[in-house]
């Protein structure tokens, strides 16, 4: 599979941008009331959360997009990464698009995305 990449139609918010660190640990309670804690895999989880910005003319082209070459989500993508200053391979973690209108006539709209990270 050749490497998917967002469109080039799409505007990064840099406000928008914001990455996490999810929890790794899993703890179980034990009979004699310690705790017991253990990674649950060996790589970090990070989700990060990009909103995008779209001409009203484009929407319809980003979600054909979505459907024919990311597969509804199914597939991974690169992304550039500010923090990283490189592009990462991601997958979506939602498949829900939501289109916020940025301006009162419509013409400009915002899609939030959700990644998590590969390793």
């Amino acid at each position: 599979m050749s490497c998917i990449e967002l469109p080039d139609y799409l505007c990064p918010l840099a406000e928008s941008y914001s990455n996490s660190i999810v929890n790794n640990i899993k703890e179980s309670e034990q009979a004699d009331g310690f705790k017991k804690r253990r990674a649950i895999n060996s790589a970090l989880n990070e989700n990060i959360s990009i909103s995008y910005l779209i001409s009203r003319e484009k929407v319809k082209s980003f979600k054909a997009w979505y459907k024919n070459t990311l597969k509804g989500g199914s597939n991974s993508l690169n992304v550039y990464d500010i923090l990283e200053d490189d592009v990462i391979r991601v997958r979506l973690i939602s498949n829900e698009l939501d289109f916020v209108a940025k301006d009162a006539l419509y013409l400009k709209f915002i899609v939030k995305l959700n990644f998590q990270r590969l390793i």
